[in-house]
């Protein structure tokens, strides 16, 4: 490992960078600005720290400039500057460039000139196939950018897309063509456009969700009509955190009128008309609550949390926020399972509670 005073340097802002060392013409996109998130509502007795400590937000500008000679480097697509510096931005912040064992240790790996121009979509969250990242982290990478790129720009993604990822490339207008599928090499580009993320992951940007949200819908020609499907998402299908008591859960939810979906088992588009249509959704926490970025303004989202996933429970409650929803969350109980993250137990009486206090009792059940 290379020593400390050895690391090459790190640029935290590359729009200052460019600035002093190329004429590029830096883009504004959008400016900084600072929100207040309504708290959550819950049947808790207060309300978890991890709420309070994010009700507000500081959420950066934004800006695109094109760099000549810019690299990336290894599976994160580390992006390293023309003068050997290493981007912040790309990465999010300067603590995951120091994390990451391709700043560290320089390793040899197959080199590759790329002539003409291009715009990364790596991420470092979404280098699988996680479908929040992918569509919060990834896709909204191209808001605001889009309609100042050159025509011939390739797009630089993971060389291994699952189907929903390539379909919603072509959502958003980016064709198989346009496509620069990346393995971990280390390219040299003629051109990278680069702009920083238009949010952190887990946090949210209401422009650039609805950005998302209305490209998706109207490349599909689905509209948003008069929401009345209340919908539980089950997670029978994953290997991971799944709810043991579910059959007395759907039980006591058929009672309201919900269906249950398992997303494995939808398209895409499926997923899209489903929640498009959504006026309840309820959940254990897991991404595929990410899909309450089709349902129509105003959906009430439930959001059952096992403590372990505590930490992350802003994420969702952040997106409802910011796409005008409301969102409730109780703590749910853990069930160990060795050798795997712990699944959930629902206490049905808190749900119950919740129900109440969202009005939607016996009165509201759907026939």
């Amino acid at each position: 490992m290379a020593k400390q005073g050895l690391l090459p340097p790190i640029c935290d802002r590359v729009a200052d960078w460019a600035i002093r060392h190329s004429a590029a013409e830096v883009t504004a996109l959008f400016s900084p600005r600072t929100i207040t998130r309504i708290l959550p509502r819950t049947v808790e007795s207060q309300i978890d720290d991890v709420y309070l400590s994010r009700r507000i937000a500081n959420q950066g500008g934004r800006y695109l400039v094109p760099l000549d000679r810019a690299r990336l480097v290894g599976p994160t697509g580390l992006i390293r500057l023309s003068d050997g510096s290493f981007s912040a931005e790309s990465v999010y912040r300067r603590s995951n460039v120091l994390a990451d064992p391709d700043y560290r240790v320089r390793t040899r790996r197959p080199q590759r000139a790329c002539p003409g121009n291009y715009f990364s979509l790596l991420v470092v969250w979404a280098r699988g196939r996680a479908y929040y990242h992918w569509l919060h982290d990834t896709l909204e990478r191209l808001y605001g950018v889009m309609e100042h790129l050159p025509d011939d720009t390739k797009f630089i993604v993971p060389a291994e897309l699952a189907p929903f990822q390539r379909e919603t490339l072509r959502l958003v207008g980016i064709d198989e063509d346009r496509i620069a599928p990346y393995s971990g090499e280390e390219w040299e580009l003629e051109r990278l456009y680069f702009a920083p993320p238009a949010t952190n992951s887990g946090s949210h940007r209401r422009d650039a969700d609805a950005w998302l949200r209305d490209a998706i819908l109207d490349a599909y020609g689905i509209s948003s009509g008069s929401p009345d499907r209340r919908i539980f998402v089950s997670r029978r299908s994953q290997n991971e955190r799944r709810v043991v008591n579910e059959t007395a859960l759907e039980e006591f939810l058929s009672g309201y009128g919900f269906e249950t979906c398992v997303p494995e088992h939808l398209s895409f588009r499926q997923q899209v008309e489903l929640f498009a249509e959504a006026d309840v959704i309820v959940s254990t926490h897991g991404s595929a609550f990410t899909n309450m970025l089709f349902a129509p303004r105003g959906v009430k989202v439930v959001d059952m949390i096992e403590p372990g996933m505590i930490p992350w429970g802003y994420v969702f409650w952040a997106m409802a926020e910011e796409l005008g929803h409301e969102y409730w969350y109780f703590v749910a109980d853990a069930v160990s399972r060795p050798g795997h993250q712990n699944d959930t137990l629902v206490p049905i009486d808190k749900l119950a509670s919740t129900f109440d206090s969202m009005g939607l009792g016996p009165s509201h059940i759907c026939l």
